[in-house]
């Protein structure tokens, strides 16, 4: 059987919205490629699915879909069979790869290895923008504490527990994506080596830094939050972001440089489905003793 994918660009919070109006499109299964990136899967054919989504989401939401949608055929195969043999690890710098289970690299002896499974978390290590925090976290690694601020799969908080940090918090307010973070750690650390918390920044009690806050997320969330992040982080401690798109970021130079935080490092990273690029940047924050 061939099957048809629907891929929708939308914000995080409008999560809900998209899952409905997949269900209401009686969808196979989905998956969060990454946040704000939506896939959803159907039987082919489905030319008028397009149309079937958007009404489902002005129904659902009161007003047009204004996302970008993109629908493309899938050939008949067997998918589990596809993965199992197209999975492979990756090495995101010379000290550090991401594998999936079974799959690990040959001749890796003196790398740190991160093993995830994939789930409905994001964060397998193969998206541009994990990728980016991954490598400037390995180059200044280790930290002494690092906040992942929505862990997904917990990939960029146990790489930072694999790289030496001694206290490492993953916050998440997806409820699927804390599970799979959990069984992601039991294959990594011990359970005191990695703290997952299901909230957000809010979750944390007053008072709390971390030395590195990472945090990929949707471009509009990110400027929102990007205050309570740059609280979150200790004097002179790094912060990194991603998941912006390139047309998104200049907002939140702009917020970075109101709340004292100077750009050490970006990346522009295309995206193959959409056309866009993606924007990761990384960050020192002001240090009081300056």
């Amino acid at each position: 059987m061939s099957y048809v994918e629907l891929t929708v660009a939308a914000p995080v919070a409008a999560e809900e919205t998209v899952t409905a109006a997949l269900a209401a499109c009686e969808t196979l299964g989905g998956w969060v490629e990454k946040p704000g990136l939506f896939r959803g899967y159907f039987s082919a054919p489905a030319a008028d699915l397009p149309e079937r989504f958007r009404g489902a989401w002005c129904d659902l939401a009161g007003e047009a879909c204004a996302y970008p949608i993109v629908v493309r055929e899938l050939p008949a195969r067997d998918w589990l069979a596809a993965w199992r043999a197209t999975a492979r690890p990756i090495a995101i710098t010379p000290k550090l790869w991401i594998a999936p289970p079974g799959a690990g690299p040959e001749n890796a002896t003196e790398s740190k290895v991160v093993w995830i499974q994939p789930g409905l978390g994001f964060g397998t290590g193969s998206h541009a923008t994990t990728q980016a925090l991954l490598r400037w976290l390995d180059r200044e690694s280790p930290f002494r504490s690092v906040l992942d601020v929505g862990t997904g799969s917990g990939v960029l908080a146990l790489a930072a527990a694999a790289l030496g940090a001694r206290r490492v918090v993953g916050l998440d307010i997806d409820p699927d994506a804390i599970v799979g973070a959990i069984d992601n750690r039991a294959r990594n650390v011990q359970p005191g080596e990695l703290m997952l918390v299901r909230g957000s920044t809010a979750s944390l009690r007053p008072g709390h830094r971390f030395e590195c806050v990472l945090a990929n997320l949707d471009g509009p969330t990110l400027v929102d939050e990007l205050p309570r992040i740059a609280d979150l982080c200790s004097p002179g401690g790094r912060v990194g972001v991603a998941g912006l798109l390139l047309t998104e970021h200049e907002p939140l130079i702009d917020a970075a440089r109101q709340l004292g935080l100077t750009l050490l490092d970006q990346r522009q990273d295309p995206d193959p489905t959409f056309g866009d690029v993606w924007w990761s940047g990384w960050f020192a924050a002001p240090d009081d003793t300056e």
